[in-house]
């Protein structure tokens, strides 16, 4: 049993990635209104029909730090930590990133922003030792499994590069845009074992629109699509956003997507202050259904963003006295 196909496990895969930006193209490190962002996913998997479900969890972090040169550009900072396990034999995918990107304004209003990132880290894949795999040496002799001791010797670690473009227009008070793409895992292009790359590389093109229809909701349609050597994965959403209150700051979200050949994706969610929080469920449409039950995926995410305003310096103002 060769063990060079296991450096080659299903890449991470959200199905929103407006909770996993970092992930996405690290030129939207640093892309926001705010201090601080922080966020985070989880996602299980096929649960209803392995023992052990496929589980992603990533937790992100950026800030935009600084300006560069002038007030229209400005640099991006951020920080992303993800562990995916799949399947009974626990085969583990942990990943620790770093990113940055380059934002330059194009006009003084901050409307046609166009930004360069880079992402760097150490990614890690092994064999869970503590897996549920059972192998037949292990039933027939009621003793330890060889094949299962070679699996859990099985573990490698590789430096990993990402680079991407984003460009962000402002048309109007009502609507706005968003086009990028990314290159991934470029190691995969290098780092070979048995003449199959540890690491696949990974395309990801994307892109949304915002459409404000009034006062209180608003609309955001997007496609996201990862091209990988052997096969992509393309999906569609439409998201709802509804203002509770007049001038309240609690929102209600909605949407509905389709991963296309495998799933319709429903999601849902509230808006508090600076809180976001998303629901998301995979209902499986491919002939797979028959084996998940139609049930494919549950994914929740969370964010912040942090706005710490700097109290401003006042010169202490002396006044004399008339004589």
């Amino acid at each position: 049993m060769g063990l060079g196909l296991f450096g080659q496990a299903q890449d991470l895969h959200n199905s929103d990635y407006r909770f996993n930006p970092l992930y996405l193209n690290p030129a939207l490190t640093g892309g926001f209104e705010g201090t601080i962002r922080i966020g985070s996913t989880h996602r299980d998997q096929f649960r209803t029909f392995i023992g052990q479900a496929y589980q992603s969890t990533s937790l992100w972090v950026d800030s935009p730090i600084s300006f560069v040169i002038n007030e229209k550009s400005w640099l991006g900072v951020g920080a992303n930590f993800y562990r995916d396990l799949a399947g009974d034999l626990g085969l583990g995918h942990n990943g620790v990133l770093g990113s940055t990107a380059l934002h330059v304004s194009l006009d003084k209003k901050y409307e046609k922003v166009l930004a360069f990132g880079i992402q760097l880290g150490y990614l890690q894949k092994k064999i869970n030792q503590n897996s549920n795999a059972r192998f037949q040496d292990q039933i027939l002799t009621n003793g330890p499994s060889r094949d299962l001791d070679r699996l859990d010797q099985f573990q490698f670690a590789t430096m990993d590069f990402s680079a991407g473009v984003n460009w962000t227009q402002v048309i109007n008070k009502y609507q706005k845009y968003s086009l990028g793409i990314s290159l991934h895992h470029y190691d995969g292009f290098i780092n070979q074992v048995d003449d199959t790359p540890l690491l696949d590389n990974r395309i990801n093109l994307y892109g949304n629109w915002t459409s404000k229809i009034n006062k209180r909701f608003s609309l955001l349609s997007l496609f996201n699509a990862s091209v990988f050597p052997e096969y992509s994965i393309v999906q569609v959403q439409m998201h709802t956003q509804y203002q509770l209150k007049k001038k309240g700051d609690k929102y209600l979200t909605t949407g509905l997507g389709m991963r296309f050949g495998d799933a319709l994706q429903l999601m849902g969610g509230m808006i508090i202050k600076n809180w976001q929080i998303s629901l998301a469920y995979d209902l499986t449409v491919s002939s797979a259904w028959s084996y998940t039950n139609t049930a494919g995926a549950f994914e929740i995410g969370v964010k912040r963003t942090f706005i710490l305003n700097k109290k401003p310096e006042v010169e202490p103002l002396i006044i004399c006295p008339r004589t």
